[in-house]
């Protein structure tokens, strides 16, 4: 119980906090109680210090982004496999056997992307209608009775309302804080920002795998110049050409999140538009490079274009989502 009641000064004094997020998150009393009681002390931090290096520094990270991680990685695994074995001395089939292996490697993608949009709706409505006396405690749910059953617990949700009073001054602020402060730092990070650019750039390292194994066959042949233009395809494909085609598809799995009866069709449809986006890139890098009568050249003028419209949609592209998030606050799927 002591220890429970001196949890604020830990608290207060931390500089960073790190938050495993799932979608049962909102409904422990404990775990609000510590991010709230968190960043309150970040407010009064940033009230008496004034020195922006010191204030905590909130960072959330989803498990969902386990699986999604998984999921991207052997899509990817499974696209780069196929460019590489599908035969495309006859462009008819190596393209209809790439496409068919591709759009199934990225099907269970889509699902896991969509369903991690569908916590979130979830997420936001709970936050929205907080209230301590309904989140849950462990004590609580086994009647503060022991496992042995035979030494009663102690009450955490008794000691955590004593430390809400005291940090919070009621209850009542205590909901506000979550309903608000709370609700803006987890939506900005868990919807505006649930995958980092640096994190989407080390799930798609098998496009690079491929690249490479490509590279090795054109140096194998003595083909130096065209070995240089598949290393910097390589590079664009990994930094660039598929983060544009992932916000393009991520895009449609958050506005297609809801389940539906024909859920497979909608994967279908949200897996043809990454692999749809992808192949329009392949075009034109192809029809630059043709233009340009200069593998090497054209390549690297595409890797820059490329590179620049990745970072521009990638701090621009979310205001879209920002405006239907707030759209969507009270929606259940």
């Amino acid at each position: 119980a002591e220890g429970i009641l001196n949890v604020g000064a830990f608290l207060r004094r931390s500089n960073s906090m790190l938050v495993l997020w799932d979608s049962s998150y909102v409904e422990r009393l404990w775990c609000m109680f510590e991010i709230a009681g968190f960043l309150h002390s970040r407010e009064l931090r940033e009230g008496t210090e004034g020195t922006e290096s010191k204030i905590p520094r909130l960072d959330i990270r989803p498990i969902w982004a386990a699986p999604c991680t998984v999921a991207i990685a052997v899509s990817l695994f499974g696209a780069m496999l196929a460019l590489l074995i599908a035969p495309f001395s006859n462009p008819i089939i190596g393209s209809s056997i790439f496409g068919v292996l591709a759009v199934t490697c990225f099907h269970v993608a889509a699902e896991s992307v969509r369903n991690y949009n569908r916590c979130i709706d979830k997420l936001q409505f709970e936050l929205k209608s907080f209230d301590m006396q309904k989140a849950q405690c462990y004590c609580c749910s086994v009647n503060h009775v022991s496992s042995s059953g035979s030494d009663p617990l102690v009450c955490d949700r008794e000691i955590i309302g004593q430390c809400i009073s005291n940090w919070f001054d009621s209850m009542l602020n205590f909901n506000e804080c979550v309903r608000s402060t709370v609700f803006a730092n987890l939506i900005e990070q868990l919807l505006h920002r649930p995958f980092p650019a640096w994190w989407l750039i080390g799930a798609s390292i098998p496009i690079l795998w491929g690249q490479l194994d490509a590279v090795a066959v054109q140096l194998r042949l003595g083909h130096v110049d065209l070995a240089i233009a598949w290393s910097i395809n390589g590079l664009m494909w990994w930094l660039s050409g598929f983060p544009v085609s992932f916000l393009c598809w991520s895009a449609f799995c958050r506005s297609w999140r809801a389940r539906t009866h024909c859920d497979w069709l909608v994967n279908f449809v949200g897996t043809c538009i990454v692999v749809g986006v992808m192949c329009l890139l392949w075009t034109i890098n192809s029809a630059l490079t043709l233009w340009m009568a200069n593998d090497v050249l054209g390549s690297a003028v595409f890797l820059v274009i490329m590179l620049v419209i990745s970072c521009l949609l990638w701090n621009f592209g979310r205001w879209p989502l920002q405006r239907q998030g707030r759209a969507s606050e009270h929606h259940i799927s």
